[in-house]
C-alpha cells in the first residue's frame, strides 16, 4: 500500500473536539476583550478542582461550555449587531461539539454537566 490512512480512536476524536472547542473559545475571548480571560481562568480552576478533588472526570469540555455561555451572555448584553456573528459562532461550536459527544454515547452525567455548565455560564455572564 502506498500510504496508510490514520483513523483516530473515539477517545482521540473526543480530545480533538474538546481542544478545538477550547481554542475557539479562547480566541473569541481575546477578540471580545482581554477581561474575558478572567472568567476562563476561574472556569479552568473550577474544572481542575472538580476533576481532581470531587469527581473522577477528565477533559476540558466543562471549561468551554461555561466560557461559551458566559461569552454569549456578555455579547447579548452589549446589544451590538457587530457581536452577532460571534454569538452565532459560539452557539454553533457549543451545539456541534455537544452533539458530537451525544453521538459518542458518553455517560448521561457528561451531557448533564455540559448543559449545566453552559447554563451557569449564561447566568454568570448575565450577573457580571
Amino acid at each position: 500500500m502506498f500510504f496508510s490512512l490514520y483513523i483516530p480512536t473515539a477517545s482521540t476524536q473526543a480530545n480533538m473536539v474538546n481542544f478545538a472547542s477550547l481554542i475557539i473559545s479562547v480566541i473569541l475571548s481575546i477578540i471580545i476583550g482581554v477581561e474575558m480571560i478572567i472568567p476562563l481562568i476561574i472556569f479552568t480552576s473550577f474544572q481542575l478542582v472538580l476533576c481532581n478533588f470531587v469527581t473522577a472526570c477528565s477533559g476540558v469540555s466543562l471549561i468551554w461550555n461555561l466560557q461559551n455561555g458566559f461569552l454569549i451572555s456578555n455579547l447579548l448584553k452589549k446589544n451590538k449587531s457587530d457581536n452577532m456573528y460571534m454569538v452565532l459562532i459560539l452557539i454553533a461550536v457549543t451545539v456541534i461539539a455537544n452533539i458530537y459527544f451525544l453521538y459518542q454515547k458518553m455517560p448521561r452525567i457528561t451531557h448533564l454537566a455540559h448543559l449545566l455548565g453552559f447554563l451557569v455560564g449564561i447566568v454568570t455572564g448575565a450577573i457580571f
